[in-house]
């Protein structure tokens, strides 16, 4: 990634475990590039590419059992907050009023 940062026209001004700053002229100051591709033990090829695609089929995988904890949780949640608002907020037996005993 170096070498293509260079070729764009950027001069390297610092290079970390994590991140790599260049200096532009057209911006007069440095800018830090940060991510998994500038880091120095990023790696490209077939080999990361296998290794992200098997990492989107278990995402997916275990995508529905993720969603259905999120509902028990928002259900739980919701069942609390209900209860607590019925207790808070709960009306006397209403009796109907007769409009003929005035």
């Amino acid at each position: 990634i170096i070498a293509d940062v260079q070729y764009a026209g950027f001069d390297i001004d610092r290079i970390d475990s994590t991140t790599i700053s260049i200096y532009s002229a057209e911006c007069g100051h440095n800018i830090r590039l940060k991510g998994a591709i500038y880091e120095s033990s990023f790696r490209a090829g077939a080999d990361l590419r296998v290794e992200l695609e098997a990492a989107n089929r278990a995402y997916h995988a275990g995508r529905e059992q993720i969603i259905q904890d999120f509902k028990q949780v928002y259900q739980y949640g919701s069942d609390i907050k209900r209860e607590r608002n019925e207790k808070l907020y709960s009306r006397a037996e209403s009796v109907p009023l007769d409009p003929l005993q005035t």
